[in-house]
C-alpha cells in the first residue's frame, strides 16, 4: 500500500518488461529519466498492453515497488483509465 506523499510522479512513456525487479526499474529511472530513484517522487511504469503497471518509490528505509493489475475500464472503448492511488 502506498502512504506517502510524494513530491512528484514520472510516468514512463515507454513499455517496461514487468519482470523488471526494483533493481532493474531503478535503473530505468536512473539512465532513463536521469533521476534519482532514491527522489520524494514514484517512478510508474507500464507494460506492453497498458493492462498493469508497477510503481517504483523510496520509503525513507529503501526502495519499494508495487503492482497493481489490472487496470480499472471506465468505458466500452478500448481506452483504459489509469488509478495510481
Amino acid at each position: 500500500m502506498l502512504i506517502i506523499n510524494p513530491a512528484k510522479v514520472y510516468i514512463s512513456s515507454a513499455n517496461v518488461d514487468m519482470r523488471k525487479s526494483i533493481d532493474g526499474l531503478s535503473s530505468i529511472v536512473e539512465q532513463k529519466f536521469k533521476l534519482s530513484s532514491m527522489s520524494d517522487a514514484v517512478f510508474v511504469f507500464h507494460n506492453r498492453h497498458c493492462d498493469k503497471i508497477k510503481r517504483l518509490y523510496w520509503d525513507g528505509d529503501g526502495l519499494q515497488r508495487s503492482l497493481q493489475q489490472p487496470l480499472i475500464e471506465t468505458k466500452r472503448t478500448e481506452r483504459k483509465s489509469l488509478v495510481l492511488f
